[in-house]
């Protein structure tokens, strides 16, 4: 079946298809070769016809680049449908909606909602970070637009025509301590009730954090189709990541060894960082993700086929291959009780009575006493 003749919005909700997005970063510029290549690549995905979106990023790392509408308008004319990155960071919440309305009337109606990387350089230094509002609550005016937003005029209030916004949220299932994974929980569960309707994760490798993310969202009923991020890591990136130094990755300290002795083996096999993400494509496959997303730099559209063809090809042993990702992740909090037999989880949540000694008692406390209280209040402006 040719895939980008569904829509990105009907692959999500297609129980019979899995939902592939694949992101491009615009860079720096306005005519260079970046965008350019951008374009070619997302011509050569709408003829491919193996990919629903090509989700187009804003700015990251803080650092100025081509706005992702503006790309974004022209992938769309190439006859596949972008997916833009919406972000919080730079915009007063005046901007952001006067945007929203550019996107609604270009017929870019498919965002990913995030509050964005903190801003680190721009002209002759560091940009001012505005922040006006979050993810939360910028997923909240875009439902209001849905709906049919109403405003004030000098005649009297006034109800616009509804928009037509297929917005999703991001979240990080990849923390390893319960300070740090519940309050990410408490506000995936704000996204979805304030309009999300899809999740796509953060950037991690462990089998058994994806498969708790899809049980939690069962448990609770958060009944909106998931997307697991598929990254090409190579161990240099991967050390940067290990260091913390990108908001919203999580890579461990085995899996950088282990990417290092590939590269001191093999070099910087390309063929190896292909085939390990075909292989979390598989595991998300058979996790019954709905979506995959697959990033990475300097990527071709031939990478992006290999991917998906070997990662169909070895899903039937998806199993097998999540536990060779699972002995790279050392024993944190998890929510659920591990199921033995598998290496991933049960149904059952764990008792944090017993977890808590895996955790610092001041950030079990402080998740507890101060983040999670937060988070309930109406307007949280905490994580993206």
């Amino acid at each position: 079946m040719n895939l980008n003749k569904q829509s990105f919005r009907d692959a999500l909700i297609n129980p019979d298809l899995l939902s592939i997005s694949w992101e491009i970063i615009p860079g720096r510029g306005a005519l260079e070769d970046s965008q350019e290549n951008v374009l070619r690549l997302a011509e050569q995905a709408a003829k491919g016809g193996k990919i629903n979106a090509i989700t187009i990023t804003d700015n990251p790392g803080g650092k100025p680049a081509l706005h992702a509408s503006s790309i974004a308008v022209e992938i769309s004319r190439l006859g596949i449908e972008p997916l833009t990155h919406f972000t919080c960071k730079d915009r007063s919440r005046n901007i952001l909606q006067s945007e929203l309305y550019a996107l609604e009337r270009a017929g870019l109606n498919n965002l990913l909602v995030m509050s964005g990387d903190y801003p680190t350089e721009g002209y002759t230094g560091r940009s001012k970070p505005v922040f006006d509002m979050d993810s939360v609550q910028t997923l909240r005016m875009i439902e209001s637009m849905n709906k049919g937003e109403v405003v004030a005029a000098p005649k009297g209030p006034i109800t616009l025509k509804p928009a037509n916004f297929f917005a999703g949220a991001v979240v990080s299932p990849f923390k390893n301590t319960e300070a740090e994974l519940i309050p990410q929980l408490y506000k995936l569960k704000k996204k979805i009730k304030s309009g999300a309707k899809f999740i796509i994760t953060q950037l991690g490798y462990d089998p058994r954090r994806f498969d708790e993310l899809r049980r939690y969202m069962q448990l609770n009923d958060l009944n909106v189709p998931l997307i697991g991020n598929v990254f090409i890591l190579p161990a240099g990136v991967a050390k940067v990541m290990n260091k913390n130094l990108v908001p919203g990755c999580v890579v461990t300290d085995e899996m950088v060894k282990m990417l290092e002795e590939d590269k001191n083996q093999y070099g910087n096999s390309k063929d190896r960082q292909l085939l390990r993400a075909a292989k979390l494509y598989a595991i998300l496959k058979g996790l019954k993700y709905d979506g995959v997303n697959i990033s990475g730099h300097g990527l071709k559209y031939q990478d992006v086929e290999y991917i998906i063809a070997q990662g169909e090809e070895l899903s039937n042993n998806w199993q097998d291959i999540a536990g060779e990702f699972i002995t790279l992740h050392k024993e944190g909090f998890y929510y659920f009780e591990k199921d033995m037999s598998t290496g991933l989880s049960t149904s059952k949540p764990v008792d944090t009575k017993k977890q808590a000694r895996r955790n610092s008692p001041l950030d079990i406390s402080f998740s507890k006493a101060y983040i999670i209280p937060t988070l309930q209040k109406k307007d949280s402006c905490i994580l993206c």
